[in-house]
């Protein structure tokens, strides 16, 4: 019967479009479930009930709880975040002063990624892993992998412009995401203490010296 419900909740729903705000209330619902109960204890019936929906409506929504939870996901590393959901650049190449522009990058993703929704979802899925291994590939995609890739990008054409020497663009993106991330998550216990915009700042400034220290062009770095 469960799967008989699921198969139908996948498929295409006809007549009245989905209601945005019948989708942002199980969103939220399933938020909560999840964080209270972890992913195998959560059930599409509870997340129904707690957002006051029928559990049809969830599954013609998501289609079944891996698509939820990768909408929760999704919906809590956007949460706040300004303009286009993904913009054309990070704004390194263009900018004058690129050591600033590497700090303004670093504290705006510290804002996003250390949040205390996006922190508790991370420990939760950290917890999980040993039972479902699949979880780490439902919270990389359209998240850090697509990131790190569109700031390779941005290294190479650094690297193609002169500004800075960079012999692996892919490289480079993952040291400054990972610089962030570790000195983030240890002051932090992993999101159990919420940083402050200064701390966040800080551990950007760091990280963003030992980029360019690391990159500048070797006429630059001889001189």
């Amino acid at each position: 019967m469960a799967d008989a419900v699921s198969s139908a909740g996948s498929a295409p729903r006809r007549g009245r479009p989905p209601s945005p705000r019948k989708r942002a209330a199980v969103l939220d619902a399933a938020t909560a479930v999840f964080l209270r109960e972890g992913f195998a204890g959560t059930g599409m019936d509870t997340v129904a009930a707690e957002a006051g929906v029928a559990k049809q409506t969830v599954y013609s929504h998501f289609g079944d709880k891996e698509s939820l939870f990768k909408a929760v996901v999704h919906a809590a590393r956007t949460a706040g975040r300004p303009g286009t959901e993904h913009p054309p650049s990070l704004g390194l190449t263009e900018a004058s002063d690129l050591r600033e522009a590497l700090v303004a990058f670093g504290a705006n993703h510290l804002s996003l990624t250390m949040s205390p929704r996006v922190a508790a979802l991370r420990r939760l899925i950290i917890g999980e892993l040993d039972r479902r291994p699949d979880l780490r590939a439902m919270w990389n995609e359209g998240g850090p992998a697509e990131l790190t890739a569109r700031l390779a990008d941005e290294f190479a054409a650094l690297d193609r412009a002169g500004r800075l020497e960079v012999p692996d663009a892919g490289r480079a993106a993952d040291q400054l995401i990972s610089l962030l991330s570790h000195e983030a998550n240890m002051r932090s216990l992993y999101g159990v203490r919420e940083l402050g915009p200064d701390e966040r700042r800080d551990i950007a400034d760091r990280a963003a010296d030992m980029v360019l220290r690391a990159y500048r062009p070797v006429s630059v770095g001889g001189s």
